[in-house]
């Protein structure tokens, strides 16, 4: 037994010595505090609490001996205790809670924390069912609620409303209580700057659907948002002449005859057509006003473009046009010519012509030949500059759209304006002065006696339906034409130089058969080498506006005889320089004819003539000739010889006799050739045939009246002559050097568009007034105020977005 009991007591001391020794290396290698470290937490973490509603922390896996301290990174927003655990709530915001795990003997173990959002305490109103009155207001970002029951502005006025787009998270908008209606069932909210910024881009991105919330709602709310400046979207205002409104006037949108869209202008005149492009024209249509179309408007794809139309009265029949006609210093040019015809079979191009004097020359430096019949009025204005025409005897007045035409282009509006008193008016039918016709308006000052002193022609394009009223002003002016420089002149002459003591220039126009101007240059101006006579530029002292010209010049001696001369030569004059071909100076030739007479004629009589030479379809001047003395030939006749000079072989001339006491008894045209014509007088007077043979008559009894304006003389009642009828050219040649397209494309693009409407706002977006103004910035700050600074103002303009003090539209403020 004692054996038996000595091997128990053995064994039972070996299992607890390898008891404790395990115990012991499992203390070593898995210590009680280290498992309490990892394993230690929160039992609950918290993201969004509520103002005062309590709660209480606790951590999980915390050893025997260890403690926890608790505090918060803000006690202002929330209190907790520090045993405890258990956290009060105290106002909105983000805190965290930090937790710090302490063993024994005081030493930290590891700190927890746990980020915290409170809110306001949901105050869910009881029987308050809210509905969204109308989506958000572009005006001034309003959002108006109505409520099913009364409220007390106690329970609504700290109440803030969250807004987000439906279908995304940002940007998360906020707005706060403004103002309660009297009845308690109306709360209007504002949004913040910075949600009003992010809802004006300009270019509808944030148009949609938005959710909105509360505390005070049970349930999220719907509502609508479209931005002010809408893209494609086209907007103004339809006022008559006098700048007031008109309302219901018919505005349509079309593509060729497609129409696009169509909208009634409301009780302000107001319009607006949206999701808009490609279109052609605009066209406003309302009883008793006649219809405007607007060509090409312009629709901006990033916005809204403005048009304001203006609609005349039916009844308005009176129209009038009220010139100033001056130099570019605003000095007044009197007998200035105005030319008015209508332009047909031309549809009205709605780009402006061209207004550089380069972009001209290069679309037309040629002459402009309108024919005579077609010109509707022609005058001239008075020693002031101005003319006056109207189609009603009574003076027009305001209002008027004032054009300025001359280095710069302008137009404007003036709401009050009468034409000056005691200047040229005069009165023309309606059929000339029809406010729905195109015209064509030539303002032409050039004068044959003082070439120094001669103006460029303008030529003007001119509607009354691309004005907006039937009295216009126009301001012309002209520009000074410069001298004329003749450039890289070079001439051969078959005489030789040096017997040329000068060259005489003669200048002929399509418009005088007659040289207009002639002017000599001595030899010393001139290089003369062999048989050629050169000259790098030649500034002749001469205003010759931008033409076409025909050019002969003569080789004269020092008893001024005429050695030799060229033939018509024609001559592009663009800004007043020239640029010839080679010249040839010749000999020109002779001619005879045969002159008879009846007896009746004076035999110490002579009978003249006057000399044309046709080219390219002119006829222009040579010279005056006379016959010899009549001679008796027998007892029927008398007989004379009549000799020509200056003829050139190959050509076309027009003997016209003129009317005195012996007369021919018709004009004589011929052709020169070499065997009709001679180098020299005496191999003329001794060629055995004449030219042609001629008879006259007595004319002593018809009455002189003088020169017409063709320079032929003619009697009282019958002309003694019967010229061809291309020798009197149906036509009028109009130089110019700019033309004005008086276009709707013109008038909407000038620096001071007359069409331009400052409209005045409530806050609220409620119409109060507009103002039709001479220019975007016309009196605007007058305007300001007059009104609430919180009015909403708007400038509507012909530009790409409408101007406006709206702050939330940064981008186009008019500060």
């Amino acid at each position: 037994m004692k054996f038996i009991s000595k091997n128990i007591t053995k064994q039972l001391s070996s299992l607890f010595i390898i008891t404790i020794f395990s115990i012991a290396l499992f203390s070593i290698f898995f210590p009680k505090k280290a498992y309490a470290k990892s394993s230690v937490c929160f039992a609950r973490k918290y993201n969004i609490l509520t103002i005062e509603k309590n709660v209480l922390y606790k951590i999980k896996n915390l050893g025997k001996t260890d403690y926890v301290r608790y505090s918060v990174s803000n006690p202002s927003l929330a209190s907790i205790g520090k045993k405890s655990g258990l956290m009060t709530p105290k106002k909105a915001g983000k805190l965290t809670v930090n937790a710090v795990i302490y063993n024994k003997k005081h030493k930290r173990l590891k700190t927890l924390t746990n980020n915290v959002t409170i809110q306001q305490k949901k105050q869910i109103l009881p029987n308050a069912v809210f509905k969204v009155n109308k989506g958000i207001n572009p005006w001034n970002f309003t959002i108006s609620l109505s409520c099913s029951r009364i409220l007390l502005k106690k329970e609504i006025q700290a109440d803030k409303l969250t807004i987000t787009p439906k279908g995304r998270k940002s940007p998360k908008l906020t707005a706060s209580f403004t103002s309660l209606s009297a009845d308690g069932k109306e709360i209007i909210y504002t949004l913040n700057t910075s949600g009003q910024t992010k809802l004006c881009p300009g270019n509808s991105s944030m148009d949609g659907t938005y959710t909105l919330e509360s505390l005070r709602f049970s349930k999220k709310l719907s509502l609508n948002y479209k931005e002010r400046l809408t893209e494609n979207t086209l907007s103004g205002f339809v006022l008559n002449s006098d700048g007031n409104s008109v309302k219901h006037a018919l505005v349509t949108l079309k593509k060729g005859t497609v129409t696009l869209n169509k909208c009634h202008t409301d009780e302000n005149g107001h319009y607006k057509l949206q999701n808009v492009q490609n279109a052609d024209c605009l066209t406003v249509e309302k009883t008793g006003f006649k219809k405007n179309t607007l060509y090409n408007p312009a629709i901006s794809s990033k916005g809204t473009t403005c048009e304001n139309i203006i609609l005349r009265s039916s009844k308005e029949t009176d129209v009038a046009m009220d010139f100033l006609i001056t130099d570019k210093k605003n000095n007044p040019i009197p007998n200035t010519s105005i030319y008015i015809l209508e332009q047909k079979d031309t549809a009205p191009s709605q780009t402006p012509f061209p207004d550089t004097t380069e972009q001209i020359s290069a679309v037309n430096c040629m002459a402009d030949y309108i024919p005579k019949e077609k010109i509707l009025y022609s005058g001239a204005t008075d020693s002031g500059g101005r003319l006056l025409l109207s189609n009603s005897p009574s003076s027009p007045s305001a209002p008027c759209s004032n054009l300025t035409l001359g280095e710069e282009t302008l137009v404007s509006y003036s709401a009050q304006q009468k034409p000056a008193p005691n200047i040229k008016k005069e009165i023309l039918p309606s059929s000339i002065l029809d406010d729905n016709k195109n015209y064509v308006i030539y303002i032409k000052n050039y004068s044959k006696d003082n070439l120094q002193h001669s103006y460029h022609t303008k030529k003007i394009l001119f509607s009354f339906t691309s004005l907006i009223t039937d009295y216009a002003f126009l301001h012309v002016r002209l520009n000074l034409c410069q001298q004329t420089s003749l450039k890289d002149l070079s001439i051969i002459s078959d005489t030789p130089p040096s017997l040329c003591r000068s060259l005489l220039f003669q200048f002929f126009h399509p418009d005088d058969k007659k040289a207009f101007y002639q002017y000599p240059v001595e030899k010393e101006h001139f290089k003369m080498t062999g048989n050629k006579i050169l000259s790098s530029s030649l500034l002749l002292p001469i205003s010759l506006p931008e033409d076409t010209y025909y050019l002969k010049i003569q080789a004269l001696s020092e008893e001024s005889n005429i050695l030799s001369q060229s033939d018509f030569v024609i001559c592009y004059i663009s800004n007043s320089i020239a640029f010839l071909e080679p010249i040839t100076l010749q000999k020109a030739g002779y001619a005879r004819l045969l002159v008879y007479g009846n007896r009746e004629c004076s035999l110490s009589s002579k009978a003249s003539f006057e000399l044309y030479q046709k080219y390219d379809g002119y006829y222009f001047y040579i010279g005056n000739y006379f016959t010899d003395i009549f001679t008796k030939k027998d007892k029927e006749f008398s007989v004379s010889s009549l000799y020509l000079n200056n003829l050139f072989p190959d050509s076309d001339y027009l003997l016209v006799p003129l009317s005195g006491n012996i007369a021919a008894k018709e004009y004589l045209s011929f052709h020169s050739t070499n065997q009709n014509i001679f180098p020299a007088k005496e191999y003329a007077e001794h060629s055995l045939t004449p030219l042609a043979t001629i008879y006259c008559i007595k004319t002593d009894l018809g009455i002189n009246t003088g020169n017409n304006s063709d320079g032929l003389h003619h009697t009282d009642d019958t002309c003694l002559l019967s010229v061809p009828n291309d020798f009197y050219k149906d036509t009028i040649t109009i130089s110019y050097k700019d033309t004005y397209k008086i276009s709707q494309h013109l008038v909407r693009t000038s620096h001071a568009y007359p069409n331009s409407v400052i409209a005045i706002y409530k806050p609220n977006g409620t119409f109060l007034t507009s103002t039709l103004t001479t220019s975007p910035t016309d009196n605007i700050a007058a305007n300001k105020n007059n009104f609430s600074k919180q009015s909403i103002i708007d400038i509507y303009t012909n530009k790409r977005i409408l101007i406006t003090n709206q702050n939330s539209y940064k981008n186009y403020s008019i500060s």
